[in-house]
């Protein structure tokens, strides 16, 4: 396993030319990690903030399916998370 202080595990967790956004796998691979455009952020908070309200009793939303409100949070999470993964969303 590797330590902590590993100075080779360190060195390959960040690029010099756009630090936080290289992320590097036990197995080697290499992910890059782009910020949400605003409007996907947006998006993601609206859902997030509507399976949050209609939990509580604060909104009256129409149930269309079951669990409703957990299906929201998670389209909130893979909005978010597809921003992430996707360059230029």
């Amino acid at each position: 396993m590797a330590e902590l202080g590993n100075s080779t595990l360190i060195q390959g967790l960040k690029d010099k030319n756009q630090p936080n956004r290289l992320v590097r796998s036990r197995e080697g691979r290499i992910m890059r990690l782009n910020p949400p455009t605003i409007f996907i952020f947006l998006i993601s908070l609206i859902l997030a903030v509507a399976a949050i309200a209609g939990h509580q009793g604060l909104v009256d939303i129409p149930s269309i399916i079951a669990a409703q409100d957990f299906w929201l949070a998670i389209g909130a999470y893979i909005v978010l998370a597809i921003g992430n993964l996707v360059r230029g969303l």
